[in-house]
C-alpha cells in the first residue's frame, strides 16, 4: 500500500502574470457543475414509478477567488495592476482590456518540493479591500483583492 501523505495549506506561492507575490492568505476557488432536469420527473411509469434524468450543461465560468496580502510600507505592486484596469474617472489607467493575467497557486510539501499547482486564465483584478484600522488592534494590516478567473485547471 502507498503511503499517504496530507497537504497543508500554508505553504504555497503565488504569481500573477509571471510575477511571485508573497499572499497571506488565498480562498475561493470554486468549480460547480450546471445540471438540468434534476428537479421535475419527465415520465410516470408502472407502479406510478418517476422517471427523472440529470444532464450536465456545462460549467459555472468566470468564478472570483480572493488573495490577501500584509500592507508592507513602499510596496505596492499588487495595487498598481489593479488600478490600471480601473476607468479614469475613478483614478485608474482605464485599460481594463489589456490587464487579464494567467496566475497559478502552487503548493509544497514541507521540504519544499512542488507537490501541486492550480492554474488560473485569464484573471482580473475586480475589487480592492483595506482591512480594519483601529486604534486597539493587533494584527497586520491587509489588502484583499477579489481575482474573477475565467477558468481552473488542477496539475498532478
Amino acid at each position: 500500500m502507498a503511503d499517504l501523505f496530507v497537504i497543508s495549506s500554508n505553504r504555497f506561492s503565488f504569481t500573477y502574470g509571471g510575477k511571485e507575490f508573497p499572499l497571506l492568505k488565498i480562498s475561493g476557488i470554486d468549480v460547480q457543475a450546471k445540471t438540468a432536469g434534476h428537479k421535475s420527473p419527465i415520465a410516470s411509469g408502472k407502479n406510478a414509478q418517476m422517471s427523472r434524468q440529470t444532464v450536465s450543461t456545462g460549467y459555472y465560468n468566470n468564478q472570483n477567488i480572493t488573495i490577501e496580502a500584509v500592507l508592507q510600507d513602499g510596496v505596492k505592486t499588487l495595487y498598481d495592476i489593479f488600478k490600471k484596469g480601473l476607468p479614469a474617472t475613478y483614478g485608474g489607467d482605464g485599460k481594463w482590456s489589456g490587464n487579464f493575467s494567467d496566475a497559478a497557486i502552487t503548493i509544497f510539501d514541507p521540504d519544499a518540493k512542488e507537490v501541486l499547482t492550480y492554474n488560473l486564465k485569464q484573471c482580473q483584478m475586480v475589487s480592492y479591500e483595506v482591512s480594519e484600522f483601529n486604534v486597539s488592534g493587533d494584527q497586520f494590516l491587509t489588502e484583499k483583492f477579489e481575482l474573477n478567473v475565467e477558468s481552473v485547471e488542477r496539475k498532478q
